[in-house]
């Protein structure tokens, strides 16, 4: 049909090109769709004079893409099972060289558009997706579908050699499965630990240039923020009401944290009046108390426009 821009060769109209996104990035079914929601508009033409032809006028096609956060970085576009022959046609007629069957971890074999994307421009698929579409079905060419996806690129970049990484490296989780191992494996604490866990956003690949290991013994890079995580503690009711009592117990667990973590597990510590610092892996890592009292305290404080004397 005409309407199908899969078949055949088509114009580059906000009608045909609305149509051959959303069965690109729309209709894989809900568990592959890389966009919830896609629109395409040219500008109006601009005012000319009647008694004169219509001048020729470059008018350009916008597409509004609403990209779904969960599935918009995907590195594969799965499609169907080489058993189903009427999906695999169309499949094919869509995607083309781009596509073959692959199998996956799962078991399954299917057809499948593996895309060739470093973590650093992952974000930028769907507009690979997009240019390779309208190239092949409209003849769009590449260099004419511009984007504001990578518009802070240029200001997520880094010279080579400078020991910078859009992602976290693995040995990052090991060092902190390491560490977090060793603190629950503390004797002699006046409290049982409960749970230690990470709350910097480096750890969800979130932190645009997440810090590299250095030498043990090192002091961490520079300009980095911290490693963060925090330490949950069994109930007692020996936790001081007042804030700066509050403060001063931590103070005095973090001083026997380290201590216990130098002579029980060799790893080297430093203590702050706010936190733990602990060096493993060849990262430094800050750790705070959780301690829900005062969480709910500071909730009640900004409720009722006041301060806390502790956290």
């Amino acid at each position: 049909a005409a309407s199908d821009p899969t078949e055949g060769e088509h114009g580059g109209g906000p009608a045909a090109i609305e149509t051959l996104l959303d069965i690109g990035l729309s209709s894989h079914g809900d568990e592959h769709s890389r966009a919830t929601f896609i629109r395409a508009w040219v500008d109006p033409i601009a005012p000319w004079d009647p008694l004169a032809s219509l001048p020729p006028q470059a008018r350009t096609v916008h597409v509004g893409l609403n990209l779904d956060a969960g599935k918009a970085l995907a590195l594969v576009d799965r499609g169907p099972s080489p058993t189903d022959a009427a999906k695999v046609k169309s499949w094919t007629a869509l995607w083309a060289s781009a596509s073959e069957a692959r199998r996956f971890k799962d078991g399954a074999i299917v057809h499948a558009v593996v895309w060739d994307a470093p973590a650093a421009t992952r974000h930028n698929i769907a507009l690979q997706a997009s240019r390779y579409l309208l190239h092949r079905h409209m003849g769009v060419r590449p260099a004419d579908v511009v984007s504001t996806l990578g518009g802070f690129d240029p200001v997520l970049s880094a010279p080579a050699g400078m020991g910078l990484s859009h992602t976290s490296s693995p040995s990052l989780n090991k060092a902190f499965d390491q560490l977090s191992a060793a603190i629950r494996g503390l004797d002699d604490i006046p409290l049982s630990i409960l749970a230690v866990s990470v709350t910097s956003p480096a750890f969800a690949d979130l932190e645009p240039f997440p810090p590299m290991p250095v030498l043990p013994g090192a002091p961490p890079p520079q300009g980095h923020p911290p490693l963060t995580f925090a330490m949950q503690f069994e109930s007692s009711g020996k936790w001081p009401d007042d804030g700066k009592a509050l403060k001063a117990v931590k103070t005095a667990f973090y001083l026997r944290l380290a201590s216990a973590l130098e002579e029980q597990k060799q790893i080297m510590c430093e203590v702050r009046p706010d936190a733990l610092l602990a060096q493993s892996g060849g990262y430094t890592f800050v750790g705070t108390i959780h301690h829900e009292p005062t969480r709910v305290a500071a909730a009640e404080g900004r409720a009722d426009g006041q301060g806390t004397d502790g956290q």
